[in-house]
């Protein structure tokens, strides 16, 4: 049987069964038939059996190099396969030359409960288009493929020993597939090739310890169908690769019944080497479970290719943090930030579609999580925020943004325009500041601190407020006799409200505890800014009344009482206010006043803003 391409692991069983039981008559020097094997005499069961447990009650002193020839079939039981006819014993490192005549191998040394998988070294190819398929093992030590313009394959299941372990892949051109189930257990797996690592198997670290990825010339790794890295995948050099063609590996949490494993991510680059050096694409949807947060450092890529979707594809993660680059094309990402924040300072490239929102998959949003652009980008596509809370802190000057009922934008950085459909807006400490244009309607809210640490701005091109909520906070340390909240390029249109009360020009506000008076105007800087000027601690007026003569009294109150307005009762529904009907107002010295004429029914009076 010749295995010329990577395969699945859903295809593992039948390779194998073609391996173990079905022997082609074209290949006579392949191996046999597993059903020989039951012929072998007990003697040779009890002979192989004998030598392991004698090595294992004597140490492994006698360990040495076991180097495959072949000579016979696959069998590793068989010493016809083995230079000077020595069968591997515990803690042997197995050679597979250049010269061996049969390649597909099988470890078919018996299964038994009160022994030890057959414990080995390390592992080393120094020829071409092996397979090692059969039993599992215990490796301590590495497994290294060493020639180039080759393929070879391990299908066997590995428990790796207390040591860190690698597998290496130094040849050039070369592949080198890991096709069975590895266990980790207290050390990192190091995987490490100057061209191609395929995994079409399982990498298990319940531990949480890591899986490095580290090429020395740029070389791959790739996750194919059925092939599944469990825990955290640190790429520090090279190009990972989620997908292949058609395929579709994942990195992933456990399934259920099995707890989510928090050490689940993955990490590209580093921090030292330089930009670009580790990189990682996604060709296909959904290829990273969406609890998986992601890290991309100085050194890595993120690239969603879509080489075989021109139409685009959909990512989803919980979060992404660090400083390298997103290569977005002209595909779909969505960062879900309900269960953790996370803040992203490198760049984000292409001109796809970034949205900001809970996943349905997830659980309920936790209060006050954010997922923040820290840094530069030249994304040119849309930003949409969906019931999550979006920071900016650097730039994305090419991105039009838009909020959603209940959505939050934040911060002090640049985006290229807004459209507000009853979302929030919160500058931080500084100016938020949108280019272009700018459309708030009626439902949203615009909070900004005037004074204290956190005293922001905004600011827009052209700004449409149509009379949207504004949310003034004070806390009385300022000492400015003005505060620019908006401003603009080109003028303000329209006005802000604060409750169900419009603002126009000159309405007064009262904020702070004690409360101070602000007037608000839209006029300043020529009528390019949104302006409240200080006008002191506010007292509240005190309305007199004074009989002066049987037939007349004089309502009056201070000048100080800045847009007071006065209103009285009807004689014949006490419970009405209104101004029909009032004298007309006149001033002395100090008050307003109005003279009235006394009647026989009661009013009531009362002044109101």
């Amino acid at each position: 049987m010749v295995l010329d391409k990577p395969v699945s692991a859903n295809s593992r069983t039948a390779i194998r069964s073609a391996i173990t039981y079905s022997p082609s008559p074209a290949l006579p020097n392949r191996l046999p038939t597993l059903c020989s094997s039951i012929a072998m005499s007990a003697f040779r069961r009890i002979w192989v059996w004998g030598n392991l447990c004698l090595l294992l009650g004597s140490g492994h002193v006698n360990a040495a190099t076991c180097i495959w020839t072949g000579t016979k079939n696959g069998l590793w039981s068989n010493p016809a396969n083995w230079t000077n006819g020595i069968i591997p014993q515990l803690w042997d490192t197995l050679v597979f030359p250049d010269n061996a005549n049969v390649r597909d191998t099988i470890n078919d040394f018996p299964l038994d409960p009160t022994l030890p998988y057959l414990p080995v070294a390390d592992i080393r190819f120094e020829g071409r288009g092996y397979t090692l398929a059969g039993e599992q093992i215990n490796l301590e030590g590495n497994i290294t493929s060493v020639p180039s313009l080759s393929t070879n394959r391990i299908f066997l299941d590995l428990s790796l020993g207390s040591n860190v372990v690698t597998i290496a892949n130094e040849g050039y051109f070369n592949q080198l597939e890991l096709g069975g189930n590895i266990w980790m257990h207290t050390n990192p797996l190091v995987l490490e090739t100057i061209s191609d690592i395929v995994v079409s198997g399982r990498i298990n670290d319940p531990n949480g310890v890591g899986i490095v990825f580290r090429s020395r010339s740029q070389g791959r790794l790739t996750v194919v169908d059925g092939g599944i890295i469990e825990g955290a995948l640190y790429a520090d050099h090279g190009t990972v690769t989620f997908g292949n063609g058609s395929f579709g590996g994942k990195l992933k949490d456990l399934p259920p019944p099995h707890p989510p494993n928090p050490h689940s991510q993955l990490i590209i680059g580093n921090d030292v080497d330089p930009p670009g050096t580790a990189q990682v694409r996604l060709l296909k949807s959904a290829l990273i479970d969406a609890g998986v947060p992601i890290v991309i450092n100085h050194s890595g890529v993120l690239h969603i290719d879509s080489e075989f979707y021109p139409s685009g594809i959909t990512q989803v993660f919980p979060g992404i943090s660090g400083t390298g680059v997103i290569k977005l094309d002209n595909n779909y990402l969505r960062i879900d930030p309900s269960a953790q924040s996370s803040s992203f300072g490198g760049r984000i490239e292409g001109t796809g579609r970034l949205l900001i929102g809970k996943d349905p998959r997830s659980s309920d949003a936790i209060p006050g999580r954010y997922f923040e652009l820290a840094g530069d980008s030249t994304f040119s596509g849309p930003i949409t925020v969906q019931s999550a809370e979006l920071r900016i802190s650097g730039s994305v000057s090419n991105a039009p943004i838009s909020l959603t009922g209940g959505s939050v934008l934040s911060g002090t950085g640049t985006a290229k325009s807004l459209t507000s459909n009853g979302g929030i807006i919160r500058p931080g400490a500084g100016t938020l500041r949108i280019l272009n244009d700018c459309s708030l309607d009626f439902w949203t809210q615009l909070w900004i601190h005037l004074d204290g640490p956190d005293q922001g701005q905004f600011h827009a091109g052209t700004l449409e407020l149509n009379n949207a909520y504004f949310g003034p906070i004070y806390d009385g340390t300022g000492n400015q006799s003005s505060y620019t909240i908006v401003s603009t390029d080109a003028g303000v249109s329209s006005l802000l409200r604060r409750g169900t009360v419009n603002l126009p020009e000159g309405a007064w506000l009262l904020m702070g505890n004690p409360t101070d008076e602000f007037q608000i105007t839209y006029t300043a800087n020529a009528g390019h800014d949104v302006v409240l000027n200080y006008f002191g601690a506010y007292s509240p007026p005190t309305l007199s009344i004074n009989r002066v003569s049987a037939s007349e009294s004089v309502i009056s109150w201070p000048l100080s009482a800045h847009d007071f307005q006065l209103q009285r009762t009807s004689p014949e529904n006490l419970g009405r206010w209104s101004t029909n009907d009032l004298p007309t107002a006149n001033t002395n010295n100090t008050d307003h006043f109005v003279v009235e004429t006394n009647s026989l029914t009661s009013r009531f009076y009362r002044l109101i803003r």
